[in-house]
This record gives C-alpha cells, sequence and structure tokens, in this order.
C-alpha cells in the first residue's frame, strides 16, 4: 500500500499544488515515513526518481515554516540515504539546502 504509485503521486500533487502550510508539512511527513522502509522506497524511486528535487525545490517557498522545513528535510535525507539515490539530486539545488543550514530562516 504504501508503496503504491499512485499514493505517492497524490502526496508529490499536494506538496506542489497546495499551498496549506500544514497538508504539504503532513504530506512530506507521510513521504519521509514511506521512504524510511527500504522496500517502499526502492518502489517510490523507481516510479519517481525526480522525488528529492521536487522535495528541496519545495523548500524556498514554504522557508517561513520550521515545521516545513523539517518534514521535508527529513524525507530528503531518507531519499537520499544511499549514494545512488544521492546522485538523483540536482547539485544545484542542494545550494538551498546549504544555504538554510548556514542563514536558518527563523
Amino acid at each position: 500500500m504504501l508503496a503504491n504509485p499512485l499514493t505517492t503521486q497524490n502526496l508529490l500533487d499536494i506538496i506542489v499544488s497546495i499551498g496549506d502550510v500544514e497538508m504539504i508539512a503532513n504530506s512530506a511527513k507521510i513521504l519521509r515515513i514511506m521512504l524510511s522502509e527500504p522496500k517502499n522506497k526502492d518502489v517510490i524511486i523507481r516510479n519517481h526518481p525526480n522525488l528529492g528535487n521536487i522535495l528541496v525545490e519545495r523548500l524556498d517557498l514554504f522557508k517561513v515554516s520550521e515545521v516545513v522545513i523539517i518534514e521535508i528535510l527529513s524525507a530528503v535525507k531518507n531519499f537520499t540515504n544511499k549514494p545512488e539515490t544521492a546522485k538523483l539530486i540536482n547539485a544545484n539545488l542542494l545550494s538551498h539546502v546549504v544555504g538554510m543550514c548556514l542563514n536558518p530562516p527563523n
């Protein structure tokens, strides 16, 4: 159930198109939990190899919400915990993450 491509796509749709901070934080939290299970992670990454990039892109838009930042970064951490999946993140987007670490928004 958790690795169902439609479930993952629905969560991504919420993160990309809904502006509600709580919904984005909760969707990122669900993705984080889904990505913590290796069997789910493999299916999710196979079906959504751009997931990490989408999550990192959302950081800039919701940097005013500490909860969103924590959940998105936690999901990205679970996405990138292996070298082969870390390589899927666009290197240019990593500057957003580094920038937030050097200059936290809150």
